[in-house]
């Protein structure tokens, strides 16, 4: 069972390396192209949703007990710097 888990783990990282060599093959950046990135239509609005019932800005969000919720405010967080 171990060395199945290893395999399926190597070949993720060959994918992964894939996507980004040629991501990056014409001077590109992976997520400038809208790749790699993708959330999914259930939980589009879920933190905006949060922060209006809690009150609550993402900073202090960023604090929550919830890891769920951290995440999100993290995620948040790092997502203004995108290139949208």
């Amino acid at each position: 069972m171990g060395n199945l888990d290893a395999s399926r783990q190597s070949l993720e990282n060959k994918n992964f390396y894939n996507q980004m060599s040629t991501a990056f093959a014409d001077g590109g950046n992976l997520f400038a192209k809208g790749g790699g990135i993708h959330i999914k239509p259930e939980n589009r609005g879920k933190f905006t949703a949060t922060k209006k019932a809690t009150g609550k800005s993402t900073e202090e969000l960023t604090h929550s007990k919830n890891p769920l919720t951290r995440k999100r405010a993290i995620f948040a967080q790092n997502a203004k710097h995108f290139k949208h």
